[in-house]
């Protein structure tokens, strides 16, 4: 009772033609799928975590020595300067106090209608441009929140107002707690 190799025998092989078939298309849909699963996990971090990914910005200015801030600044520009407590002053007058929303984003928006009115209010800022000069521990929403606004008043030379090197320094060491 063997087998037999003839016409009618059985065939030991197996068909693997449907079974690539079938593991080709669940590769396909795997391939389709991960990307948008992918998206959709990081635009979910990133809403519930936006206030961490804004404090990764590190913004080291350049720390210039004390001839080159002089000469740097020519007097025609106007200076918005923004503390660590959120007092903004420009052209050497306050313009808001918002110390007391230091923590509330939503309060920081009639902060931002003061300093855009203010800024408004000089014509020449239009032509000769604004420096921003926040201080190292100035939270980073509030910043970009007032050059968004200084954007919206038609500002269209805004910089940032670069360290000295012996303001870089104290400030280093004041972060340090050797003060």
């Amino acid at each position: 009772m063997g087998m037999s190799a003839g016409k009618g025998g059985v065939m030991g092989d197996i068909n693997v033609t449907p079974l690539v078939d079938v593991m080709l298309v669940l590769l396909i849909i795997f391939m389709v799928a991960a990307p948008v699963m992918e998206k959709e996990r990081s635009k979910k971090e990133i809403d519930q975590d936006r206030d961490r990914q804004q404090r990764l910005v590190a913004l080291n200015l350049p720390a210039l020595n004390n001839s080159e801030a002089a000469a740097s600044q020519n007097g025609q520009t106007y200076t918005l300067h923004v503390s660590k407590s959120l007092v903004v002053t420009f052209d050497n007058k306050e313009v808001v106090n918002c110390s007391s929303s230091l923590n509330d984003r939503k309060g920081w928006e009639s902060c931002f209608d003061k300093i855009e009115s203010a800024v408004r209010g000089v014509p020449e800022a239009k032509e000769n441009g604004v420096v921003v000069d926040a201080e190292q521990e100035t939270k980073f929403g509030f910043v970009v929140g007032i050059m968004h606004r200084l954007h919206r008043a038609n500002i269209e030379k805004v910089s940032m107002f670069p360290r000295t090197a012996a303001a870089q320094a104290n400030a280093d060491i004041a972060s340090r707690g050797r003060v």
